[in-house]
């Protein structure tokens, strides 16, 4: 089965094998992203591969990170972003998803999202507002993250483990 995309690296604002990867060396890490580019689609050619980016509310390391990449000639065909905010952020959130993606004319979409869960209405609500936005502003949809992890962030009861009420977030949009 060939997936639909791959991501290379994991929130990789600064680079990746620091200090030869890091964004004050963008071209060295412009050139390890490419070889892990290269080999995903040596394996899946018709795999987009996505950048994984973190904080897209701090829009300045998300400029730094893409005009160094892109300006030595960075190979990628989707961006992927993790934010945390609130329901009350999330246009803005996805409006700087859209606003970086549509400079560099690729698709994205927000790969992480988590909330507490024992706030069950207010991250089931968060989820409702990123979706909406995300669906207005052409994204490709969320992830959550780690939905059955027990760290406080889940959204699986875990007496009973069993999803809670927050993914109805998914289906209500």
């Amino acid at each position: 089965m060939t997936p639909t995309w791959v991501q290379i690296g994991n929130e990789i604002n600064s680079g990746i094998c620091h200090p030869v990867g890091s964004v004050t060396n963008p071209a060295q890490m412009t050139g390890l992203l490419n070889a892990a580019h290269d080999e995903v689609k040596q394996v899946f050619p018709n795999a987009l591969v996505m950048i994984h980016l973190a904080q897209p509310q701090k829009y300045s390391s998300m400029t730094t990170f893409f005009s160094g990449f892109s300006g030595h000639g960075g190979k990628w065909d989707m961006n992927g972003f993790s934010s945390y905010g609130s329901a009350s952020l999330a246009p803005s959130i996805v409006a700087n998803m859209k606003s970086i993606s549509n400079a560099y004319g690729k698709p994205y979409m927000q790969v992480e999202f988590g909330g507490p869960v024992s706030k069950v209405s207010s991250t089931e609500a968060t989820i409702k507002a990123y979706l909406t936005a995300l669906k207005n502003d052409g994204g490709q949809g969320l992830l959550y993250w780690e939905p059955e992890v027990g760290y406080g962030n889940g959204a699986w009861d875990s007496a009973t483990h069993e999803p809670t009420a927050i993914m109805n977030g998914f289906t209500a949009v």
